[in-house]
């Protein structure tokens, strides 16, 4: 449904602390985020402020948390994420993301997750940043990530464990199966959250994507890089659909039955075809006959084609290349008096431009309700407005 994409620019690496700060730039809403902390209720205190770095103005958040965190187990996170007052979406990514965290430990300490202790990030500010980013994501309607190869830096960091390389272990098993750049700069600029938000919500950003540019937002970390400005950039993109690309394949008959027709179109769709239809059309010696017509996605097509030629007469099928246009759509549900009501709803540019009920479930309304399908229609969509 959401026409917008939410690109970060990882050029200085990334923190779970600069990507919220992007948000909070990009969306300029510092008061309002400050309220959503607060009511966390965490034994942490911060403070969201402008800042330059290299002459750049940039959002930067800061945290400072109590020496003896009470949330650094599995199943203390679990429990305190289950429990937070916010949506179920917010409480899944969430989760998602932190499970990643302690799998990627529990991975390079050969432990079970539920034996990890994590020192170094499970403390409040790691609640802030991960509860925080998804938090400001819904406000973007959890628009598609995008993120560019992060930058990590070299040399060692001091941890619990003493001191490790960088990219830091978990940092690095994030990262499986992803691009990153590696830079000279003897700092750690990916960080375990940072690495485990991105690669947990987003994709790699595609080489010469086509980029419709609406904002865009500057978080800044906490320290300053002698050598580039310590930033992370955040772009609120429209997004851009091309039209998908789909393989038309036809063939003509003057002999086929009306049950053979059926079962040929069923079949079809029920080997992948995106659309199958049938028109009436003249033939030779001015005998009626039914063009077939079968719209199929190319990696399909080789197989449709041996079920056309196996399960009808014809003799040839024509191909060629469509493209074709589709909305965003939204399948919901509402239930009313028991009754499931499933609808669809059709957007354009995050616009909603239609919505449709289920031809099934006015027809299961109808015999329930012992009604006529106009009336049980017309009586679906009173409760559909009025619950909207």
């Amino acid at each position: 449904m959401n026409g917008y994409e939410l690109i970060f620019f990882a050029d200085s690496g990334a923190s779970g602390d600069m990507l919220v700060a992007s948000l909070v730039d990009l969306l300029d809403n510092a008061e309002e985020f400050s309220g959503f902390l607060n009511s966390l209720k965490l034994k942490a205190d911060f403070k969201i402020q402008k800042n330059l770095k290299k002459h750049l103005q940039a959002t930067q958040l800061l945290v400072e948390v109590n020496e003896n965190p009470e949330l650094e187990h599995f199943s203390q996170l679990k429990d305190y994420i289950a429990k937070l007052p916010v949506s179920e979406k917010i409480k899944d990514y969430s989760w998602q993301i932190i499970n990643r965290i302690f799998q990627a430990e529990a991975k390079v300490h050969n432990l079970p997750p539920e034996h990890v202790h994590l020192h170094e990030i499970a403390a409040d500010d790691t609640i802030i940043d991960i509860v925080g980013f998804c938090w400001l994501w819904e406000k973007l309607n959890f628009a598609e990530i995008y993120f560019s190869p992060p930058v990590c830096g070299t040399g060692y960091v001091q941890t619990a464990h003493g001191r490790l390389p960088l990219p830091a272990p978990a940092t690095l098993e994030l990262l499986s199966g992803f691009s990153f750049v590696s830079s000279s700069i003897k700092e750690e600029l990916l960080t375990p959250t940072g690495a485990a938000i991105l690669t947990t919500l987003g994709k790699p950003l595609p080489p010469e994507k086509e980029i419709l540019l609406l904002k865009s937002g500057y978080g800044a970390g906490a320290k300053e890089l002698s050598e580039i400005p310590n930033i992370l950039r955040a772009i609120l993109a429209k997004k851009i659909s091309p039209p998908e690309e789909l393989i038309l394949l036809q063939a003509q008959y003057d002999d086929l039955t009306g049950e053979k027709a059926a079962f040929l179109a069923e079949s079809l769709r029920w080997s992948g075809a995106v659309e199958v239809f049938w028109q009436p059309i003249q033939m030779k010696k001015n005998r009626p006959g039914l063009l077939l017509n079968v719209l199929v996605a190319k990696e399909k097509e080789n197989e449709i084609i041996e079920l056309i030629f196996r399960e009808s007469p014809t003799l040839g099928i024509r191909r060629s290349v469509q493209q074709r246009w589709i909305l965003d759509r939204q399948q919901e549900e509402l239930i009313h008096n028991g009754f499931k009501i499933r609808f669809k709803k059709a957007f354009l540019n995050n616009q909603q431009v239609n919505l449709k009920i289920d031809f099934e479930c006015i027809m299961e309304y109808a015999k329930r309700e012992k009604i006529s399908i106009k009336e049980a229609e017309q009586k679906l969509w009173s409760i559909i407005n009025a619950g909207l």
